[in-house]
Order: C-alpha cells, then structure tokens, then sequence
C-alpha cells in the first residue's frame, strides 16, 4: 500500500510538471492584425514577432492549443507597416507653406540717367507689388519729342524731352534725314523738366519785347 501511494505521488507530480511547463504567451492577444505582437511558448523553437512580408502583406504569430506558437499570412487592405495592418488609408501630410522672401526695391538704368542722346532700358523689381519684376526703354513720342525713362533711387520714372532737332529710334539726334513711324502712347508716370519747357518762355518774353517797342517806336514818332 506504501509502496502504491508513492506511486501515485510521483505520477501526480509528473504531470503537474507537465502542465506548468507548457505555456504559450502572445503579447497581443492572439490574431490581432492591427496590433504588432510577440509570440513565446514553451517551445521556443516555434517563437515569433509579427512582421510585414511586403507592402499589403502581414505575418501573425499566436498561440495553439496553449503550449507552441504558429504562424499565417494576412493580406491587409489598406497596407502593412511596422509589422501591423493599417485601419484605413493614412491621410496625405499637407504640404508646408513657404512664404516667398520680397525682393526689394531696385532700378537700374542702361544709359547712366537723363541721356536724352543715347536709347536706355530702366529695369527692376517693385517690392510693393509682389516683387513683380518691370522694365522701361526710351522711345520717340514724336520726331521731336523722346520719352526718357531713369531712376529716382530704387524707382522708375520717366520725363517727356524735346530734342534741338529729330529724336529717332528712342534718343535724341543731330542727323535730320531720318523716318520713324508708329509713336507710342506714354505710361503713367511723369515728371516735369523744365529744361525742356525753357526755349518756349524766352522765344514768348522776346515777342512781347518787340511787341511792346514797335508800338513804343510807332508812337513816338507820330507825336
């Protein structure tokens, strides 16, 4: 009977031993395609992590029957990333907004200024409009008459000019057996040089002078 006893005890501890040696534990909680998890058992021949086989692909590890890890091949609808199936499409990350920098004011004038003789260019960049680049060349309002574009320290601006004897081909000339057709109109923007105007005052003032001593003259010698 003594000897049935131990037996018995040494068989129940067997297979307790058996039972608590035989685990399997997966981190997270079984098939889960969304969550990435570790498989370990008993058998560590058959341990696993979860992992991405390709874009839309997934490898899971869970447990079987409580005591060896197994594996099987998902396929995942909106992708795999990080050893998990995503939910639903990521949304695109929006693009950054970059602010241009301005450019600053400048002007730059081909013909060195007011040089009514020689055709130039005035180009920049206008900061107050967006930085919007512009450039102005002289042309012939008439064949006396040129429009002079130049820079007034960083902006553009323009006077109307008459020319001692023919303007062609955007500057003033000596020559006078020159054609020029098609006058443009001018841009806004102007100012007055009073150079040009002069000539005009002075031939007005010498008429009145012989206006006035011809009448002087006459009378004087009526009397």
């Amino acid at each position: 009977m003594k000897k049935l006893f131990c037996a018995l005890g040494v068989l129940g501890i067997v297979f307790l031993s058996a039972l608590v040696a035989a685990y399997c534990y997966d981190s997270d909680g079984g098939i889960n395609l969304y969550v990435k998890g570790t498989c370990n058992a008993s058998n560590y021949t058959t341990k696993g992590t979860d992992y991405c086989n390709a874009n839309f692909t997934l490898k899971e590890f869970y447990c079987v029957n409580n005591s060896t890890c197994a594996s099987q091949q998902f396929n995942c609808s909106f992708g795999c990333t990080a050893g998990a199936c995503l939910n639903a499409t990521p949304s695109p990350r929006p693009n950054a907004t970059v602010t241009p920098t301005p450019i600053p004011n400048s002007c730059t004038d081909t013909d060195g200024g007011k040089n009514y003789f020689l055709r130039g260019t005035v180009y920049g960049y206008r900061s107050y409009r967006n930085s919007t680049p512009y450039n102005y060349t002289d042309y012939c309002l008439t064949n006396r008459s040129l429009q002079e574009y130049f820079c007034m320290n960083t902006t553009p601006s323009f006077v109307n000019y008459s020319c001692p004897r023919t303007c062609f081909n955007g500057a003033c000339t000596n020559a006078t057996n020159v054609t020029q057709t098609g006058y443009a109109a001018a841009p806004p923007q102007q100012e007055q040089d009073a150079g040009s105007s002069m000539p005009v005052y002075v031939v007005a003032a010498l008429a009145v002078i012989v206006v006035l001593g011809a009448g002087f003259w006459y009378f004087k010698r009526k009397k």
